[in-house]
Parts: structure tokens; sequence; C-alpha cells
């Protein structure tokens, strides 16, 4: 699948393993709350995170990109569930994203 182009500012950029994008998603983890989290109870290392981006536990999975600045990612989970994480909560970002 390749990127998506959601309108003239915003591209969902489709996760690869690059050091670029592994540093973004956890950059993005590190900030979300830990009670919010389904995969972990605690942060895991950088290389846990790594396999776990490796394994490609989602259907799809996109790092949002608003202008030349990551901003979130968005998920398809293989039972059909639908997750944005932004790194600020910007109503608009969300519903031009879904």
């Amino acid at each position: 699948m390749l990127d998506k182009v959601v309108s003239k500012t915003i591209t969902l950029i489709k996760v690869c393993p690059t050091e670029k994008h592994l540093k973004f998603l956890f950059e993005l983890l590190k900030t979300r709350s830990r009670k919010n989290s389904i995969s972990h109870r605690s942060l895991p290392t950088f290389k846990k995170h790594k396999a776990f981006v490796l394994s490609k536990p989602y259907r799809y999975w996109f790092i949002i990109k608003v202008s030349d600045t990551f901003l979130g990612t968005v998920y398809l989970t293989k039972t059909n569930t639908v997750a944005i994480h932004l790194k600020n909560n910007d109503k608009k970002i969300y519903e031009k994203v879904l």
C-alpha cells in the first residue's frame, strides 16, 4: 500500500522500519499515558519497540505527516479497530484522517 494524500497538507505515510520512523514512533509512544496503552504496561526498551514494529502488528499502520512534520499515527488492527494518536489533540486532523 502506498502513501495516501488526505488533504493539501496531510499525508499518511506507511510505517517502515527505517531509523526515522522507528525513532518517531518511539518518541510518540513515550508521550502516551500508560493507562491508555494495550500493548504494554511500562515503556519498552527501544530494542523491544523495534521488534514490535518489525512484527507488523496491525493490518495498516501510517504516520500522519502534516506539511513536513510527523504529527502522529493511525492504524487499523486485524479486528478492524481504528486508533489515532497525535502529538497534540487537533480535532481537524482527527476528522480529516478518519
